[in-house]
């Protein structure tokens, strides 16, 4: 009886010990800090070009159409034109965001993916001043907080910081280019644990291509260099998107963009290749109030197989946004 309980227990050791060297290295591909680098890289898919968007939406021309309704006696009276006063540009802005979302991926993982729904809220406040004309600058401070359903243990905190310019070229209608500088930190929940900060500069350009006042395409390129600790995480991130937007009403936008992006690491000669399709749908019930549903798909190729991954997320998500 001795012998047949020693067997057993040391089967059960084999058992265990060969279980864990297989499940162990399933979470080794992909760690949970690296996933929640990655889930707070993709929660801001726009970011990379958003500067300079906004340069050309505030440099825009062309945007109002000034000429007077049409009405008897024109011919009489010749061309009229309405006179608008001159909307005030307003710099600061306080922002507030609450994001519901569905990830198919949480772990971002290439085999046995796992979905699960996170809440993120964003808190910040931004200063983007008119410098000169066509030369727009930027501050802007973000905190938010990522909180998980399921898998707790991905709770974390991220915190950006950063500044930029942009120009509008005054030669090149609707085509801005600009450069940027951020610092971004994360923590763990509690907000004790530093495991990532990157410093990283963004240069790149936006080009706007309108086909009528309502809807326009767009397209640019950006390059981000990442100086991050730890140095195993470190990569550049170099990025092509093309979109399409359209304002079905004053208050309701859609806008749908593909993007393609290759990502080189520091260490390990890892290079991703990584292409992703958004749609987003806008509604502004007030010029201070925003409500979004967003989604994206989006899937990762990598020299490191283990790295490879396909994501579905769904994002429905009201922001408050207060200029002055």
């Amino acid at each position: 009886m001795k012998n047949i309980t020693r067997i057993a227990l040391l089967i059960l050791s084999v058992f265990c010990i060969s279980g864990y060297f297989i499940v162990a290295p399933l979470w080794a591909q992909q760690p949970p800090e690296s996933s929640r680098i990655e889930a707070e890289k993709q929660s801001d898919i726009e970011g990379l070009s958003r500067l300079g968007r906004r340069t050309t939406e505030v440099f825009r021309p062309g945007t109002e159409d000034i000429t007077a309704p049409a009405s008897p006696g024109d011919d009489a009276l010749g061309q009229q034109y309405l006179l608008k006063r001159k909307q005030e540009y307003e710099p600061f802005s306080l922002f507030g965001n609450l994001a519901g979302n569905w990830t198919s991926n949480v772990a971002l993982t290439k085999n046995n993916p796992q979905s699960d729904n996170y809440m993120v809220t964003t808190t910040g406040v931004s200063y983007q001043p008119i410098i000169r004309p066509n030369l727009l600058g930027e501050i802007t401070f973000v905190q938010q907080w990522f909180r998980y359903d399921k898998f707790t243990d991905m709770n974390f905190d991220s915190m950006n910081a950063g500044a930029g310019l942009s120009y509008a070229v005054p030669e090149l209608s609707n085509l801005a280019v600009f450069g940027r500088y951020n610092y971004n930190r994360l923590t763990n929940a509690d907000g004790a644990g530093e495991y990532f900060r990157n410093h990283s500069i963004t240069l790149g350009f936006f080009k706007m291509f309108p086909l009528a006042r309502t809807h326009y395409l767009y397209g640019g390129y950006s390059s981000q260099f990442g100086f991050s600790d730890p140095k195993i995480y470190q990569r550049d991130y170099h990025s092509a998107v093309a979109g399409y937007n359209i304002d079905i009403t004053p208050k309701l936008s859609v806008d749908v963009s593909i993007r393609f992006s290759y990502i080189p690491y520091q260490e390990d000669g890892r290079e991703d290749y990584n292409e992703s399709l958004s749609l987003g749908v806008t509604y502004k019930p007030k010029p201070w109030l925003m409500l979004t549903f967003s989604s994206f798909a989006a899937s990762n190729q990598s020299k490191n197989g283990v790295f490879e991954y396909n994501v579905v997320n769904l994002a429905p998500n009201i922001g408050i946004k207060i200029k002055f």
